[in-house]
């Protein structure tokens, strides 16, 4: 009892001593009745003279202004503008608050810098700050009081509020004590996303990057100002823009330091190329800082996912489903009763609502890929360093560079053998990694895989091109997740890797497949772990007895796989994806897929021919089609069979399909009217490749249909020419 009563007093003590503080503050009126600005804004404030026509945010600028101003929305209502740090979204805001047609609709306007600390209360002084109420004789009272003179002083007033840097939701039950009228609006601008509709959010506008032309356009007119560009520096300045990816708060500070160098066509051209690291490397050092108060800002589980991102290069687009494997394998994920798959998918989603991530959605809203943008993933980088996470290798230099020592992760960016050189000379600081990874362009000659760190549990050397399979790599006992590239048969040894959970082998691009499709041991199923297995052409010998119970991925594996015994081996199998290479003897391809039907959890079937035949469609006996794919199929992709359109009619019968990918003549005919747009719940079709191309299948394919929540969406591309059409 008396540990409490003194924790009550020392918060009574310290709650005083604010209030004392902000009292006895002579600028706390000056501070909440302007705008405030921090790092990123200041960076930012010299952008404010320029017309948003010419800095591209004119799209958004119409959109917004509109929502504010059209009689439609009549209703009280919250507006959002979002975006990652750095994208413009306070620069936008100021324009519109700024408005001549803006200041003349709205009699109150209104603008509240949130910030990371700031809560409700303080959001409600810093706007009766501006409505000319005494602060001082305020700041003592609750927020029910305070939410009443709220809404006296602004009920019989047309008002705007602007709230800027929003953080969280606190800002958002700043609603409940504003007066419900019609005309009034709250724009929000925020870091985070909204996926819902929930905190009164009726008009969301996500800020975009700007292009190429109007980031040249903003480059040129903030290092130039009133004069024009001289002709021989534009090719290199265009050049300029487009490396800093679009993001406003880049191109303004690259500017600012372009404008106080020398403006000769040398210099600019080693900007152009990078080989003037200093501009864009300070550039990005700078503001990293603000970019970083994401980071901080994320939750403490989504902090060392985000810092995982940097094993991968700037802008690299990383499938959901490898950082999955990547993330599983290295323990990020609390205790939890949900699948590490589901895990993961929420940890990707918090990052995509924080903004730190480009999320890149699937036809479900779901996150299929994401990267980070080059900005941040400089600040990605640098922060992984500083607290000890990983260790970036870019040059054979970087061997006496402090911050190798004791880092859990390593990645390799630059040349796979100078890099795995510096990990061999750094071995006795850095023999507690857990990760190496090489990243960099491929390497088509095998190197030496330090088996000093024997603490591995990621090894990717994927772009290493290997003729004989790395022994050493069996030493590593931890390893959880390896793929790499080997054009042989893996060994039977392979089996001493008792933790593996993700094997992923490439083969070689000039080999051919022979006939033996047995590139895999027998001792393939004593790794009773194993949750994703990829092994290009190859297919799992039988062994009598032998069970993979959670084998949940089999990619990329021969047709001859497909057989009652495997299948009863693998019950727990929820994704297959089959070659099929055509010989004289085939007549049904799909005839392999008969004992489809013993894999209970079976979701998503991706189906390629090697080598199809287009000129020779294939003939089938419809029956036998219609038996072909279980009903509890979710994603069917096939490539290179050459049914009649007809068939669609079949597939469209699957009760829970909802994706379907049509590839190199996966169907083909004349027939393509015949398809039925009324397919169940089929969400997304996408025909790639396809021979049926013209600009009337195109316009259909657009037109789709609704069907209550679902909607068929057809996305049409195609690489064939005139002639293969014709033919």
């Amino acid at each position: 009892m008396d540990e409490v009563l003194k924790q009550e007093l020392s918060y009574f003590r310290d709650m005083v001593m604010k209030m004392e503080d902000e009292c006895n503050n002579p600028d706390l009126k000056l501070s909440i009745s302007l705008p405030e600005e921090d790092d990123a804004d200041s960076l930012r404030n010299d952008f404010d003279g320029i017309e948003s026509e010419t800095v591209g945010l004119s799209d958004i600028f119409n959109q917004i202004k509109d929502s504010l101003l059209q009689e439609r929305y009549m209703d009280f209502s919250f507006i959002s503008i979002s975006g990652m740090a750095g994208i413009g979204k306070t620069t936008l805001a100021k324009k519109i608050y700024q408005d001549p047609e803006i200041c003349n609709y709205f009699n109150c306007l209104l603008w509240v810098t949130v910030g990371l600390e700031c809560g409700l209360r303080n959001i409600m002084l810093r706007i009766l700050a501006q409505l000319n109420h005494d602060i001082h004789s305020t700041q003592m009272k609750e927020v029910e009081e305070l939410g009443n003179e709220l809404y006296i002083n602004l009920k019989s007033r047309i008002f705007l509020i602007v709230l800027d840097d929003v953080w969280n939701e606190m800002a958002y039950k700043l609603k409940r004590y504003l007066p419900n009228k019609n005309h009034c609006r709250v724009l929000v601008a925020t870091r985070l996303e909204r996926k819902d509709d929930g905190f009164f959010l009726s008009n969301k506008h996500e800020m975009r990057f700007l292009n190429e032309e109007e980031s040249w356009c903003l480059l040129r007119k903030k290092v130039f100002c009133e004069e024009s560009c001289p002709s021989q520096l534009e090719k290199a300045g265009i050049k300029i823009a487009k490396n800093c990816d679009g993001l406003l708060l880049l191109i303004v500070t690259v500017a600012h330091l372009l404008s106080k160098a020398e403006k000769t066509l040398e210099y600019w051209n080693k900007v152009a190329k990078k080989k003037e690291k200093s501009i864009f490397f300070n550039t990005n050092d700078k503001i990293s800082k603000i970019l970083l108060r994401s980071y901080r800002y994320l939750p403490q589980k989504l902090r060392a996912c985000f810092l995982y991102m940097g094993d991968f290069l700037a802008k690299c687009e990383m499938p959901a489903s490898k950082l999955i494997n990547f993330w599983t394998a290295e323990d990020l994920f609390d205790s939890d009763d949900k699948s590490p798959k589901l895990l993961a998918e929420e940890y990707i989603d918090g990052l995509a609502f924080n903004n730190v991530v480009l999320a890149h959605h699937n036809y479900s809203g779901g996150v299929k890929s994401c990267s980070l943008h080059s900005s941040f993933w400089h600040a990605c980088v640098r922060q992984s360093w500083k607290e000890k996470f990983l260790h970036v290798i870019t040059s054979f230099a970087d061997s006496s560079k402090e911050g190798v020592r004791i880092q859990r992760r390593l990645c390799i960016y630059s040349n796979a053998l100078l890099g795995m050189k510096e990990v061999y000379n750094s071995l006795q600081s850095i023999s507690s990694a857990h990760s190496l990874i090489c990243s960099g362009p491929n390497h088509q000659y095998p190197i030496p895989i330090c088996f000093g760190l024997r603490l591995l549990k990621v090894l990717d050397i994927l772009s290493v091109r290997f003729y004989k399979f790395p022994t050493e790599v069996l030493k590593l006992i931890h390893l959880r997740c390896l793929p790499l590239t080997y054009g042989g048969k893996v060994p039977a040894s392979i089996s001493k890797l008792w933790n593996i959970e993700y094997l992923i082998v490439h083969r070689h691009l000039n080999i051919k497949f022979p006939g033996d499709w047995s590139y895999l041991p027998v001792e393939i199923w004593n790794l009773q772990k194993l949750r994703h297995l990829q092994v290009m052409g190859s297919c799992l010998p039988y062994l009598r007895d032998a069970f993979l119970p959670n084998l949940l991925k089999l990619l990329d594996m021969s047709h001859h796989n497909c057989t009652k015994e495997i299948f009863e081996r693998i019950p727990n199998l929820q994704k297959l994806g089959i070659q099929i290479e055509l010989a004289h003897d085939v007549f049904d391809p799909l005839s392999c897929f008969d004992h489809l039907s013993h894999l209970k959890n079976f979701e998503s079937l991706k189906c390629v021919i090697s080598n199809p035949k287009p000129a020779k469609p294939q003939v089938i006996i419809p029956h036998i089609f219609t038996k072909t794919f279980p009903a509890n199929l979710k994603k069917l992709s096939l490539s290179g069979f050459g049914y009649p359109w007809e068939y669609m009619r079949v597939i469209a019968k699957l009760p829970n399909l909802e994706v379907l990918k049509l590839r190199m003549y996966a169907l083909r005919g004349p027939e393509w009217a015949k398809i039925p747009l009324e397919m169940g719940i089929l969400v997304s079709v996408e025909l790639v490749d396809s021979p049926l191309i013209s600009e009337e299948i195109s316009e259909k394919t657009k037109r789709g249909s609704d069907r209550g929540r679902y909607y068929f969406d057809v996305r049409v591309h195609s690489s064939w020419d005139d002639e293969e059409l014709k033919a």
